[in-house]
């Protein structure tokens, strides 16, 4: 007799053997291209504590150089072909293209898109900060990249509403959406919210070596014992069941600068 134990001990290994096919096939789309890339914070954890992804993280952490990324932007049609969601957001402050394009077929993958500058690499950040801002940054989200993100907290309280959501901004035309888009992004830039940056040791992104995460040959940090130590804290190593208390913005990389702008 098959007990329930052994249908979710199944169901996870089929999700595992799902989440390695994904990052293989972006592999070789980064290949096919002729992008260089390295995973980054906690899916480098990942890959020295348990080889792929720690239990309980949520999506897979990817690096490429600012210089690459038109290339990615011009190839994700290759990416949806097989069946990935490809979600590209604007900056709610500049209202360019953000420095973070997710895909995502199993889980989500993150690609963070780093500039040089000085002797760290850079991106801008930006985060909501009580519970008005954070619902409207989710809404902003479901209804400007019209494709609903299973990794929401509003999707999974209230996925009906997330759906509906969705579907208004899949079925409202282009310029009225982007207006609207623009409009929440100033409402929610008036409220609770902070800015800041992800700085990086140039070392950590320059000096790579070659490690195995999910199966698959990937770059990590060449000293990944001190970047993970500069990350997480000295006792990155010593495995615990949940990370998510050192996760985001509670990561010595992640720096707020303002409430208002990028800039200090």
């Amino acid at each position: 007799m098959i007990n329930a134990c052994d249908i979710k001990l199944k169901a996870r290994c089929n999700l595992v053997d799902d989440i390695s096919k994904d990052f293989y096939d972006v592999q070789q789309f980064f290949m096919n291209v002729g992008v260089e890339f390295w995973i980054m914070s906690g899916s480098v954890l990942g890959a020295i504590l348990e080889g792929g992804m720690l239990s309980g993280d949520r999506d897979i952490d990817v690096g490429i150089y600012e210089v690459d990324a038109k290339k990615i932007r011009e190839n994700l049609g290759l990416l949806e072909s097989i069946g990935f969601k490809c979600k590209q957001r604007l900056d709610p402050l500049t209202f360019e293209l953000k420095n973070m394009i997710t895909l995502e077929r199993n889980v989500p993958i993150d690609i963070k898109i780093y500039t040089k500058k000085n002797d760290k690499y850079v991106r801008n950040i930006h985060k909501s900060n009580g519970i008005f801002s954070g619902l409207l940054w989710e809404i902003i989200d479901l209804y400007s990249v019209v494709a609903v993100n299973e990794q929401s907290a509003l999707q999974r309280r209230l996925p009906l509403i997330s759906r509906i959501i969705s579907a208004l901004g899949k079925f409202t035309p282009m310029k009225i959406r982007g207006l609207i888009v623009r409009l929440m992004c100033k409402i929610w830039c008036a409220g609770k919210v902070e800015y800041g940056h992800e700085e990086v040791n140039k070392k950590y992104i320059d000096e790579k070596i070659e490690h195995v995460f999910l199966g698959v040959p990937v770059n990590i940090p060449r000293d990944y014992h001190e970047y993970l130590t500069e990350e997480y804290g000295v006792d990155y190593f010593i495995s615990k069941e949940d990370y998510s208390n050192k996760g985001g913005w509670k990561k010595k990389s992640h720096k707020v600068t303002s409430r208002y702008c990028y800039s200090k």
